[in-house]
């Protein structure tokens, strides 16, 4: 659903942010403008990038070319997991056939759900690649800032 609203001139009883901010359009060379409201939220870390980027990824590089996949660099290892783990499944009610597709990417998701995605590539790494990732810590993030 889209919420829109509009300012309508000559209403005494909008707030003063919507009297300013078309004060602002109204200054602008453009006859065109968007203006695009959405919740915020905080986003993954550098830290939680740098750790899954260089610790858990090139780990898993070699654990699955030892399974036989024949992954060249981490950057197919990424598009692995997401497809893993960030996919949802869709079945056709006609033919059975099973489709996944990508539910969100890791650059959007917030703090809570990187660390989730990192803690699922933890616990598949251990269960099926019998491999394990180490917990970043305090000595880790000290050389990464």
């Amino acid at each position: 659903m889209n919420n829109r609203f509009y300012i309508v001139k000559g209403r005494d009883d909008i707030p003063d942010i919507f009297i300013k901010l078309e004060k602002y359009i109204d200054d602008l060379d453009s006859n065109i403008v968007q203006i695009v409201v959405t919740k915020g939220r905080k986003g993954r870390t550098n830290r939680q990038n740098a750790y899954l980027w260089g610790v858990v990824y090139p780990i898993l590089l070699p654990q699955f070319n030892r399974l036989g996949w024949e992954f060249t660099s981490i950057d197919e290892v990424h598009e692995w997991c997401l497809n893993k783990f960030c996919s949802k499944e869709y079945i056709n009610k006609h033919t059975g056939e099973v489709v996944y597709l990508r539910d969100i990417s890791s650059s959007r998701m917030n703090t809570l759900e990187f660390m989730t995605y990192i803690d699922n590539i933890s616990d598949f790494a251990i269960e099926f690649l019998d491999t394990e990732i180490p917990a970043p810590t305090l000595d880790y993030w000290k050389g990464k800032e």
